[in-house]
């Protein structure tokens, strides 16, 4: 098969995955409308880790790049769910301010601090997290604790941008002791 051949093969499965892509965002966003109602977290890991050893119990050669595509799939249909749960956004932000919060920082930069236990989320999706929501980093600080690492970020942008209370929401949901210590008014 010739590389021209190749790619044609490879836009057809992209058209097709384009079209279930939507139709899983779609859920996605039942499935937020739900949690609005029942107050039901969006990330539940074992219900995660148990759908990704389902769905590639079966591969072989690409297991491990199955698993990571699975996993970030699962981070873009929560991010997409955490944009609509504005009052889970609310509750999450209000309880990271950290009693250190030193109010509005001039220079347009939100601080933030947050943990991650050994074996948990892994600080890729993290990033990911950040890089989605077109968020920059200015500065990232990495600190190896007993039983985890806590990470502190300088993030360029203000809380009250809807993308940034996107991303503060996911990571304080997903990892453990987000603190928010001076942010952007």
């Amino acid at each position: 098969m010739e590389l021209s051949e190749i790619r044609k093969e490879i836009d057809r499965i992209d058209t097709q995955m384009k079209e279930l892509f939507l139709q899983r965002m779609a859920c996605a966003e039942k499935v937020a409308e739900a949690k609005m109602k029942t107050g039901g977290d969006v990330f539940v890991p074992s219900r995660e880790d148990e759908i990704i050893e389902k769905r590639t119990s079966d591969v072989e050669n690409v297991k491990d790049e199955y698993t990571e595509f699975l996993r970030h799939l699962m981070s873009v249909s929560r991010r997409y769910q955490y944009g609509k749960l504005t009052e889970m956004q609310d509750a999450v932000l209000a309880e990271a301010l950290s009693d250190d919060f030193k109010g509005a920082d001039e220079t347009g930069m939100t601080r933030i601090s947050f943990r991650l236990a050994d074996g948990g989320v892994k600080l890729n999706l993290f990033m990911n997290v950040l890089q989605m929501n077109g968020i920059d980093i200015e500065s990232m600080e990495l600190r190896s604790e007993e039983g985890g690492k806590t990470v502190t970020m300088l993030l360029r942008g203000s809380i009250n941008e809807p993308d940034m209370r996107r991303a503060l929401c996911q990571i304080g949901k997903e990892a453990e002791a987000l603190s928010i210590m001076s942010i952007e008014e």
